[in-house]
């Protein structure tokens, strides 16, 4: 065998090594969304699909609430805090982090991105997949059919109203609607009759 079959054999075994990789993580993909997703859509079995959800290697903390028929992509980087709910048919790209923070509320259908592609090729736009953290912070409220684009934090105490597509971050405490997404009010910092909580994802 002479050089040049052998690097060849190489990059043959190398291009089946990844397509193997891909198809492993699309498959686990696929096996996570259907065991969770097999459980009823009611409240008492949102909290069991969400202990389900953490010994399957989700960073879920305590008494989270999830719904039935959301789509998660890399558990590994999905991280829910305390006492958050996720409602019906939620979509989590999570290609880079998402981390949910404590008391915070996503609506149906909400769509979260953490991935987009460069577009400078102008005979391939949908080339160079670029990935974007995405961050939302305790106690915001994002209504239903919102869209939350790669890189943006919506800041403590949100409100995010139904449809709004979000590609920019908000400031804390401020209420935005609309596409794109812009302000509307801010909103009371303080409520007097809460109190602060310090759970974590052991609590």
């Amino acid at each position: 065998m002479n050089k040049t079959n052998h690097i060849d054999i190489q990059l043959i075994f190398e291009k089946i090594k990844i397509i193997f990789e891909k198809e492993i993580k699309t498959f686990k993909i696929f096996f996570y969304n259907f065991i969770i997703n097999l459980l009823p859509d009611s409240l008492i079995f949102s909290r069991i699909r969400s202990s389900l959800c953490r010994f399957l290697g989700l960073k879920c903390a305590r008494k989270v609430t999830i719904r039935k028929g959301i789509f998660y992509g890399n558990i590994k980087n999905i991280q829910i805090g305390y006492m958050s709910q996720i409602s019906r048919e939620v979509f989590l790209d999570a290609s880079d982090k998402i981390t949910i923070g404590q008391y915070v509320g996503i609506g149906y259908r909400t769509i979260i991105i953490t991935s987009l592609h460069s577009g400078k090729d102008p005979d391939y736009r949908s080339k160079d997949l670029i990935t974007k953290p995405v961050n939302i912070e305790n106690g915001a409220w994002i209504g239903a059919g919102v869209v939350i684009g790669p890189g943006v934090t919506i800041g403590t105490g949100c409100i995010i109203s139904a449809g709004s597509v979000v590609m920019n971050s908000v400031s804390p405490n401020t209420m935005v609607a609309g596409n794109p997404a812009r302000r509307i009010k801010n909103l009371q910092e303080k409520a007097e009759d809460v109190e602060p909580s310090h759970h974590n994802l052991q609590d």
